[in-house]
This record gives C-alpha cells, structure tokens and sequence, in this order.
C-alpha cells in the first residue's frame, strides 16, 4: 500500500467524525493529532465551519428594504420592458388607430351635414304644397271613426280606381 492509499483510507476513517468535532462533542488527541498532519482534512473542516457560519446568517431575519428601494426595482423593470419595446408599439399602434378613427368620425359627420343641407326641401314648399298621399287619403282630423269606417274607407277608394 502506498502513502497515498494509507492516507486517503485514515481520512476515511476520520471523515466521520468531522461533524463531532465541528460540534464540539469530539476532541479526541488521535482526531487532533490528524487534523493538524492531514492539509485536505483541515481544509474540509475549515469549508464545513464556513458554510456553517453562512447557514447561521442566513436564518437570522433581516431588516425590511428602505421603501425607495422597491420604487428603485419598479423603475428598473419599466426602464427595461420599454427598452425592450414590448408595451410600447402596443399603445402607440392604438394611438395611432384612435387618431384615425376619430378623423375618420369627423369627415363622415361633415360630409352626412353637406348632404342633408343639400337635399333638404326649402321651408316653404315644404309646407304650402300637399302631397300625393294627401290627397288619395284625406284626413279625418276631429271625426271619431271605427275601424269598420276606415276599412269601408280603404275599399270604396281601391274600387274608385
């Protein structure tokens, strides 16, 4: 067996009890006496006491951010969703579409008002020339009539054709 083999097989037997010793139950002469020869050993146990020691700091709780620091993370994000363009091109696409439709809008709503000035009958023809339906069905303003009549009404005006 070589050097090596004896030395790797007596950390073997030593690495056990690394975690008593760590924990103070093990201060054996022997384990001592090994540690103090053995480079990779000690270099074992002085790793297991530093993440020991970060474990411990780790569970303690910790004070609350200082609120601007949450404004600060906020911002950062923004900054970055809008370097990236994401948001954006999606509102300026819809701003962009909105001034459209309203100017869309508005030319139908001038050319609807051109039109109905233009095709609209003066006032007074409007009101002093009776129309066709007017005289083929005269009016019965302030007679009471059954239904009967008016039926009666609508035949004798069909047959006079």
């Amino acid at each position: 067996m070589s050097k090596d083999e004896k030395n790797r097989a007596a950390c073997e037997a030593y690495e056990a009890r690394l975690e008593d010793y760590l924990s103070g139950v093990d201060e054996s002469a022997d384990l001592l006496t090994h540690l103090e020869r053995c480079v990779d050993c000690r270099a074992a146990v002085d790793s297991a006491r530093l993440a020991s020691e970060m474990l411990r700091e780790g569970m303690e709780p910790t004070a609350m951010p200082h609120p601007a620091f949450f404004t600060r993370v906020l911002a950062q994000i923004r900054a970055e969703e809008f370097a990236k363009g994401g948001a954006s091109d999606l509102w300026g696409a819809l701003e962009v579409l909105a001034r459209r439709l309203a100017l869309t809008a508005a030319l139908a709503l001038i050319l609807l008002g051109v039109y109905a000035g233009a095709v609209s009958v003066p006032q007074d023809q409007a009101n002093n020339t009776p129309t066709e339906a007017n005289a083929k069905y005269p009016s019965l303003v302030g007679q009471t009539v059954s239904s009967d009549e008016v039926l009666q009404a609508f035949a004798d005006i069909n047959h006079g054709r």
